[in-house]
């Protein structure tokens, strides 16, 4: 909970002096059944789908949540929404944890949410419990299939310890990522970084990436944000 902590605290400085910019990652960040699929911990699990962890370790997405609706999004995301007013805090945009909701999550947080800061899934007519394609953009999208103007995060994040099934990324594969998306006009370059990795890797990313010409500026300078 951010109200009266330390973070709650750095968070509202960042914001107030313009160098941050607040996005609402989901609530809890998990899910409250069970484990989803790992441990039932915020920031691990998935909170608007259900997965469960194979036997080798791999993942199976199966489909929404139980109990999942517009009602149920809707309420879910608008709880994160009043803790972080709590703390005087506003989040211009949302993003779904690890990507991942169902269409009905996805439609029904637009109406509080117009903006989204990230990746996100689709789901084709018809399409079985689970079965969907993620996509990202190289840049602004001014109304996707869900409604939302999509802000791109596009280049990836560094991991340098990956999951099952997915290789190690470093400053040089982002920075490497940049630069494919200088083909395009208007195009934007944005990733994510976990503060527990220190600043090492961070620094190089950003001197990469500045050393391609990009110019690092707020998101909603790029995106119509209210």
């Amino acid at each position: 909970r951010l109200r009266g902590s330390e973070v709650g605290g750095i968070l509202q400085s960042l914001a107030s002096e313009g160098w941050a910019s607040i996005v609402q990652h989901g609530t809890t960040h998990q899910w409250n059944g069970d484990t989803n699929p790992y441990n039932k911990v915020t920031g691990d699990d998935f909170e608007f789908y259900r997965v469960v962890e194979n036997a080798d370790l791999s993942l199976t997405f199966e489909g929404p949540i139980p109990g999942d609706s517009a009602r149920w999004a809707r309420r879910r995301i608008n709880r994160g929404k009043r803790e972080l007013g709590r703390t005087g805090l506003t989040a211009f945009a949302w993003e779904a944890p690890h990507y991942t909701a169902s269409a009905v999550d996805y439609k029904a947080i637009r109406n509080i949410y117009p903006i989204h800061y990230g990746r996100l899934i689709y789901f084709g007519a018809g399409s079985p419990s689970g079965r969907f394609v993620g996509q990202f953009f190289p840049y602004v999208i001014e109304s996707d299939a869900y409604g939302y103007q999509v802000i791109p995060e596009n280049i990836g994040y560094i991991e340098p310890e990956p999951f099952t099934g997915f290789r190690a990324l470093y400053p040089s594969d982002l920075v490497r990522h940049a630069e494919k998306a200088l083909v395009v006009r208007d195009g934007v370059a944005s990733f994510y970084y976990h503060p527990y990795l220190g600043t090492n890797y961070l620094e190089e990313t950003l001197n990469g990436i500045k050393g391609l010409g990009y110019t690092f500026v707020a998101p909603c300078s790029v995106g119509n944000c209210p």
